[in-house]
């Protein structure tokens, strides 16, 4: 990849968070959250990425907090081909629909495969999206939802010139997308992230990334385990303190290894496997702020 920010705006070790509205708007009461089921019934939160590599776009990670246990509302989410001058989210080209029960509401990640997986190069939108309702507290009951973010002032000072980094979904009766840019049309000026993250196949690799390594840190190892032991082999750029994670296919964490220090070059990390069932996982490799992460077959 030639840049390093393409495809995670939030690294590991930064807090997420929620804003919640308060106070009244024109003598009515706010509720709801900023990128969430709110009094102004806003209907998306997009963020923009770009792959300087051909992809897969197989799915996406986001970050929720919630109380709802709805089997029949759903939520969404889609891959947009931008457009414009200064791009918005108006040409779909895949997605997938969740029902609130199946969502992680306690800040873990939920991963959502799209219907159709999408083979691009370019510029694209990710985007988190509610269906039309009415907006009031006693309709929605506990069925509030909201997409976690990075803190306000975290996005990069020199990134506020990128219009539609990310951006909101008004209300509106009109039939085209009334998408606006978070930072310089909306009346709170955030400088944040969405915890909205793109999951890719690099094409003829094998190998899902959740953020650009850049060449810091590859895989060097097969990926089906045999037995309960899996020695995975990889090599770091730069010395860095190496964590493990297995997720779940649905995002959902299931071992966790802090191996620490470990030096520029070839190593090779060992994890106890014992305790999952036969299937399929996620093998996430994090080295510093870099992570890489592998589709595996777990067979006992």
């Amino acid at each position: 990849m030639a840049q390093t920010d393409t495809l995670r705006h939030i690294f590991p070790g930064q807090t997420l968070v929620k804003y919640r509205y308060t106070g009244e708007d024109f003598g009515i009461k706010k509720w709801g959250y900023f990128s969430g089921h709110n009094i102004y019934a806003d209907l998306g939160w997009a963020e923009f990425y770009e792959v300087t590599d051909s992809v897969r776009i197989v799915g996406v990670v986001a970050h929720h907090y919630g109380t709802s246990t709805s089997t029949t509302k759903e939520v969404s989410y889609h891959l947009y081909r931008p457009v414009g001058t200064q791009p918005k989210p108006l040409i779909e080209l895949t997605g997938q629909s969740v029902t609130h029960d199946k969502l992680h509401q306690d800040g873990t990640p939920t991963y959502v495969a799209f219907s159709t997986p999408i083979k691009f190069k370019g510029k694209f939108f990710v985007t988190f999206e509610v269906p039309d309702y009415l907006h009031t507290p006693s309709v929605l009951g506990n069925d509030t939802l909201v997409l976690l973010t990075s803190e306000d002032g975290t996005r990069d000072a020199a990134d506020l010139s990128n219009y539609g980094r990310n951006m909101v979904r008004f209300h509106q009766s009109s039939e085209t997308p009334g998408w606006n840019d978070v930072y310089t049309e909306m009346d709170q000026q955030y400088k944040l992230h969405f915890a909205l993250y793109p999951v890719v196949e690099y094409l003829g690799t094998g190998t899902y990334e959740l953020a650009p390594a850049d060449g810091f840190v590859k895989w060097r190892g097969a990926s089906v385990v045999s037995g309960d032991e899996l020695g995975y082999d990889f090599s770091l750029k730069l010395p860095a303190t190496v964590n493990w994670h297995v997720l779940d296919m649905s995002g959902r964490s299931c071992l966790e290894m802090a191996m620490g220090g470990c030096s520029a070059g070839l190593n090779t990390g060992y994890l106890d496997m014992h305790g999952l069932v036969n299937g399929s996982y996620i093998l996430v490799l994090e080295a510093g702020p870099y992570r890489l992460a592998r589709k595996i077959l777990v067979q006992h």
